[in-house]
């Protein structure tokens, strides 16, 4: 199957085959119930063809009879008798022809309903995975899975849905022609064409995605952020995202241009529209207001997206940027602080496929943590970066536990590290990380203990005013900063180490990386000159 053209996506085989075996199966069973619904259409219009024959014979006899014992009449009688047993088991024959075609194809559309049913399951499974990668990114981590691939998904799986919906009702439209009743009222036309529509809704509603979540300043499922919105955002500050239908361009709903609403929740809010089976989104409570939070879908051929997109740029009018102009916070607990409190953006939009079937859909954003002050900013990354590494799948909003392996934290910090100064962290580096973050001074196998939130992001450093996160996010930004092209180039040995006077075991005083750099107790990181190496005309100072 072809590959989306905006991520070069990465897919694993076995799941490629599935659905591509699964798409071929539904192919072939929509050219045979078509051919089907044709031939049970000539059947039954020959069967009333010659069921007319047969009445007008029935008539013929009736009148002959009336008249028996005129001359000459009872040779006609004998031969419209013979005629009148003939088309009557000729039509007996069709009448169980046409009910047997009625049942098997029958079967075949329950058969074909199950694998459309099945085939969403799959598409949808690769959904929540782009989702799940989504929110990784938010810590560096890349995308991996093509949005436009899982578009085509889709937009096939309308195609199939909205052609069985077809099918179904001509299907029904045949039965309620017959002015004869056939045998056949094991057939419940109604409930699957009922069960149909529904799935049709339900995927409309899984194609509306939120399609990039921007993580600094996917009809109900296929509805999808695009573009998410940033993930902490500052009140009065702007702000964008972008909306995408995965089946815009089919159905003809990107002629309906659809407007679609973007409004702010609460974690409590988030988790009571993921309890109900059809939530009614115009009846949902939220708790904020922001401004310019409507925008109309725009469909664009060239790439066959249908998006509303909620610009900080001119270029993708006419939606302006959103800005969060007050939010309104819940009673805190315990030592809580406003940037614990996780919120999200609901964007939702209504419309009705072909004039007469009726979808709600709606898509939440990834959490969003609101500040008020650059001085919030750094603890709300550290809700939000703990949120996107260990959020489960399927979770209520935004459930996440308050601890979790050292080795999934170093995936975390490594990912951060990675995206934003291009060299991955060492092994060396990992476990120096782990000694920082457990308040360790005893070398241990720190991937077998569990890092607590606590420790991430609430208690200081032994000895220290500042927290763990703090201290990793400020050499992150030195790194990147500053030091980039020295530690991309391989010169950066480590990273602010141990106290002073603390030799590594083992280490080699020759050895660059041997050489320990200090705590600052009254700060968080800063230069010594301890050691110098000089490399063409640069002198490499070793940092502390």
């Amino acid at each position: 199957m072809q590959m989306g053209a905006n991520a070069p996506g990465i897919w694993y085989p076995d799941r490629m085959t599935e659905i591509q075996e699964m798409v071929s199966c539904l192919r072939q069973l929509k050219r045979e119930t078509h051919i089907d619904l044709r031939i049970m259409e000539r059947e039954q219009e020959s069967f009333h063809i010659q069921y007319n024959q047969y009445d007008e014979i029935n008539r013929a006899l009736n009148f002959l009879q009336s008249r028996e014992g005129q001359q000459g009449i009872e040779a006609n009688i004998l031969l419209l008798q013979t005629q009148n047993a003939e088309m009557q088991h000729s039509l007996q024959q069709k009448v169980a022809a046409i009910e047997e075609a009625r049942r098997a194809y029958w079967q075949k559309q329950l058969s074909n309903f199950q694998r459309l049913q099945a085939l969403l399951e799959v598409v949808d499974s690769e959904l929540v995975m782009y989702k799940r990668e989504q929110q990784l990114a938010g810590n560096g981590t890349p995308i991996t899975r093509s949005l436009d691939q899982i578009q085509i998904w889709f937009e096939g799986l309308a195609e199939h849905i909205w052609e069985m919906r077809q099918q179904i009702t001509a299907f029904q439209r045949l039965r309620e022609s017959s002015r004869f009743q056939f045998n056949d009222q094991v057939i419940q036309v109604d409930s699957l064409a009922s069960e149909v529509t529904a799935l049709l809704s339900t995927l409309i509603t899984k194609a509306f995605v939120i399609e990039n979540q921007p993580l600094s300043t996917l009809i109900t499922k296929a509805f999808v952020i695009e573009n998410q919105p940033p993930q902490v955002v500052k009140t009065g500050t702007k702000f964008a995202a972008s909306i995408r239908l995965l089946v815009g361009g089919k159905l003809n709903i990107h002629m309906i241009s659809p407007q679609v609403t973007a409004s702010i929740v609460s974690e409590a809010q988030a988790r009571q529209l993921y309890q109900r089976d059809n939530p009614p989104t115009s009846r949902i409570d939220t708790c904020g207001e922001i401004l310019n939070n409507k925008g109309t879908m725009e469909y664009h051929p060239s790439r066959r997206h249908l998006i509303a997109s909620f610009s900080l740029t001119e270029l993708r009018r006419p939606f302006r940027s959103m800005q969060l102009r007050r939010i309104r916070r819940t009673e805190r607990r315990g030592n809580e602080s406003v940037t614990d409190e996780k919120f999200a953006l609901l964007f939702q939009t209504s419309f009705k496929i072909a004039g007469d079937v009726p979808v709600e859909v709606w898509a939440l954003s990834l959490p969003v943590v609101v500040i008020v002050g650059g001085a919030q900013e750094l603890n709300a990354w550290a809700t939000v970066s703990w949120d996107n590494a260990f959020a489960e799948a399927g979770r209520a909003p935004f459930d996440v536990p308050d601890h979790a392996p050292w080795s999934k934290v170093a995936e975390m910090l490594n990912a951060k590290f990675m995206s934003a100064c291009g060299r991955s962290l060492t092994e060396d580096n990992l476990r120096f990380l782990a000694a920082k973050a457990f308040r360790s001074r005893i070398s241990q196998d720190y991937n077998s203990l569990s890092l607590t939130w606590n420790q991430f992001c609430k208690e200081p450093l032994q000895d220290r005013s500042f927290t763990f996160w703090e201290w990793f996010h400020q050499i992150l930004k030195l790194t990147q900063r500053d030091l980039s092209f020295l530690w991309n180039d391989g010169w950066g040995h480590g990273i602010p180490a141990v106290d002073p006077g603390v030799h590594r075991e083992g280490a080699d005083d020759g050895d660059p990386a041997a050489v320990p750099a200090g705590d600052v107790p009254s700060q968080v990181f800063g230069l010594g000159a301890r050691r110098h190496q000089h490399f063409h005309d640069h002198q490499f100072v070793w940092i502390q």
